[in-house]
């Protein structure tokens, strides 16, 4: 019996592990978090924190030395870097090489432990609050977009990458009686080169250790704006036990580590996210290496873009409104997918500018991050901020382009960039087609006859593919349109903002000048993230649930036919102060639903803007033969797919299940339970998983209550409202 190997060792590695995604914790002030955070926050600010090189695991400062600044104090110097010459870089190449062979040896499960260790690591409160802080600190990051990107990103990608892995170790050649055939994954001939971006901290930890997980060595060299979060990152991973010299630490000037890398026989791979230019330059010098590899390097990139979101006269206006807002100016702009090109139909322009004015007027925060109530803080560094104000100073000297709002840079004391509106004549306006990055929208008003027009528009004005947003009800222009735009982007977002891509949910990447198009986190060719709308108009609402107190919620429900401003306007002012309405609904007489609503502030403490847990897409269906009975399909903000619920008035089947007491009375009490398998490995403080969500509609008032596994036996718990919504409400969880 002959046996044949593709290589030369077998793995035993266990391909049963699966990941989950990690909570994002709440921060509610006086929680633990809170304070472990704040802590975190006066050490790295009260001191000089210097960084060295680290080389074979040991650290090497050099004489060349740079400083980080803060982006939102810039007076304020945050740490000191160690920068790494060329012949540093040539030792780190040797060190690498010299122990690429005992690293990839290894056994995997022995590799894979060091990642998870790593994620376990993050995940407790010491080292997530140094991740944040430093993140805070260094990248100008409000509290929420550096929880969901520098914690539970760098989680995701440690424990979902074990995953793939043991998903690549599943395969199976077939085997014959006379032969046995195996196949395992091996690591590269040489090193990998890790080149990360400032402005997610997740990009950073995936590019240098996902590399490292199979069985690599790699060079990371980190944004200069980004060390020490990054720093941070390496010392997890060390302490996690991480050999010496599987990763080299190098921070240095960009076109020192590109020579030094493209110039080595050694090189293997290239992991990159930065500017399209940069890579450009790096793909270039490989070129001109060619005859010297050994191997043919394998380049992955992910670059610049010019993100849309294209609006077609049947989306829902509220909707658009606040996805754009979210997409274009958190984080000021500068997550990779952000919105910065819009096309609007003329027949919805006026209502989209008055709210976007108003809102942008009123209920957006520029400030340090550090402040609880921020919308988003400085842009990163000088370059950036120039860079950005020349294009606004473009749009008040262009005639085809007007600033709508904002447009003010001032950076006396950080480099403050106000979100920026702007409407431009001309469809082909180099606004529309470059990359600006920063808090910078342009829109375009099309006719509403001409959405085809418009869609070649689309395609052809720029070069970029990475992400794009589709705001449309009808199924059958949703149909065209993403046929249409194929190959325009990487990531398709449908009825919902074009960022906030999570590991493991929505691969991300580009295609043409934004990338090689390999997903950060599987390899898929084509995504699309799609939010399936129902088009009977007869019975289609939308519903906003807003928290009134601890125990009790509210909601409005309203005809999507029914013009949204009025209730808008009203909602707003309830809304001035980030947290929360009270508002009143479900009032049905001869199927007419009416709606109404009081102003009031509701508990200080909450912290977050109600319209991240807005309630989308519910679809009340009237049964021909029982008028009682209703079928409600439900899609809740970011928690799962949709969610499919019955319920009755007055009976409550489902609800005598876990319950003996029959809730409700001849009034028309109405109880609402909600199945959802996504929530059983969701953990909300403690050892509980929700099992299942109920809503009991009596009187106009809405309570929660969510049913809890413990042992073997379940039983209800009340929940306090900000706990249990704000533990699932859509809080950017990814981060590009």
């Amino acid at each position: 019996m002959y046996r044949l190997y593709f290589c030369r060792w077998a793995s035993t590695f266990s391909t049963r592990y699966t990941a989950k995604n990690e909570p994002i914790l709440e921060y509610r002030r006086g929680s633990k978090e809170v304070k472990q955070l704040e802590e975190s926050l006066n050490e790295y600010k009260s001191k000089l924190n210097r960084i060295p090189c680290i080389v074979d695991g040991k650290e090497v400062w050099t004489n060349a030395v740079q400083r980080q600044l803060l982006p939102f104090d810039h007076r304020h110097v945050l740490a000191e870097y160690c920068l790494a010459d060329p012949a540093l870089l040539e030792r780190a190449i040797e060190s690498g090489v010299k122990n690429r062979s005992n690293w990839e040896l290894m056994p995997v499960e022995q590799r894979a432990n060091i990642f998870l260790k790593a994620a376990d690591l993050a995940s407790d409160l010491k080292w997530r609050s140094r991740l944040l802080a430093t993140t805070m600190l260094g990248q100008g990051k409000t509290i929420f977009q550096a929880e969901i990107d520098a914690a539970c990103e760098v989680i995701d990608f440690w424990r979902f990458n074990v995953q793939y892995l043991a998903s690549a170790l599943s395969y199976s050649p077939i085997s014959t009686r006379d032969s046995e055939n195996t196949y395992i994954q091996r690591g590269l001939e040489g090193f990998v080169a890790a080149v990360s971006p400032f402005n997610f901290t997740a990009i950073g930890a995936n590019l240098a250790s996902s590399p490292a997980l199979m069985g690599n060595t790699v060079l990371w060299k980190s944004a200069n704006t980004a060390v020490l979060s990054n720093y941070v990152v390496y010392k997890i991973l060390e302490e996690a036990g991480l050999p010496p010299g599987v990763i080299q630490f190098v921070p240095s000037k960009g076109g020192d580590f590109g020579r030094a890398i493209t110039r080595s026989p050694h090189l293997a791979a290239i992991t990159f996210t930065g500017s399209t230019d940069t890579f450009k330059t790096l793909w270039k010098w490989v070129a001109d290496n060619i005859d010297k590899y050994r191997t043919f390097p394998r380049l992955m990139g992910e670059c610049g873009g010019k993100n849309f979101h294209l609006i077609h006269s049947s989306a829902d206006p509220t909707t658009i409104v606040y996805a754009t807002i979210r997409s274009a100016f958190e984080y000021s702009g500068q997550k990779c997918s952000a919105c910065s090109r819009l096309y609007l139909p003329r027949s919805m322009s006026k209502n989209f500018f008055d709210q976007m004015k108003s809102i942008m007027t009123n209920e957006l925060k520029i400030g340090s991050p550090l402040q609880h109530d921020t919308f988003t803080s400085a842009v990163i560094d000088r370059p950036s901020f120039d860079n950005i104000r020349n294009y606004i100073e473009y749009a008040r000297s262009s005639p085809t382009t007007k600033i709508l709002i904002g447009g003010e840079c001032d950076d006396s004391i950080g480099f403050y960039v106000q979100p920026t509106l702007i409407e431009t004549t001309d469809p082909k306006d180099k606004l529309m087609s470059e990359e600006i990055f920063g808090p910078v929208l342009t829109v375009y008003v099309y006719d509403d006859n001409k959405y085809d027009e418009t869609l070649e528009l689309i395609d052809q004005i720029s070069n970029y593919a990475l992400t794009g947003s589709i705001f449309c009800k009808d199924e059958k222009v949703l149909k065209k349109t993403r046929e249409r735009l194929m190959q325009a982007m990487g990531n398709l977002y449908i009825n919902d903002k074009s960022t906030g891509a999570v590991v493991n949910q929505q691969p991300f990447g580009g295609a043409r000048l934004s990338g090689t198009n390999d997903k950060a986190d599987a390899y898929i060719v084509h995504i699309n993230k799609i939010t399936k709308n129902n088009t009977n108009d007869n019975h289609h609402y939308s519903f906003i649930l807003c928290i009134e107190d601890q125990s009790t919620v509210r909601v409005v429900k309203y005809l999507s036919k029914v013009p949204y401003c009025s209730l808008h306007n009203r909602l707003k002012e309830s809304l001035r102060s980030g947290r929360g309405a009270s508002i009143t609904s479900l009032r049905e007489q001869n199927d007419q639903y009416t709606c109404t609503m009081s102003a009031k502030v509701t508990d200080k403490d909450l912290n977050f803007r109600p319209e991240c847990i807005r309630v989308k897409n519910i679809n009340i269906l009237k049964n021909e033969i029982n008028d009682r009975l209703c079928t409600v399909e439900a899609q809740i903000c970011s928690i799962s797919d949709e969610i499919a619920v019955v319920f009755e008035e007055n009976e409550f089947k489902r609800v005598q299940k876990v319950k003996k007491t029959v809730i409700g009375d001849a009034t028309g009490a109405l109880e609402m339970t909600m199945w959802e398998s996504h929530f059983n490995e969701i953990e909300l403080g403690k050892s509980y998983h929700i099992r299942l969500l109920k809503i009991r509609i009596y009187n106009e008032q809405i309570s929660l209550a969510a049913a809890t596994e413990t042992s073997d036996k379940i039983e209800l718990k009340k929940w306090q409202l900000a706990t249990l919504l704000h533990a699932h409400m859509d809080l950017e969880q990814s981060f590009h």
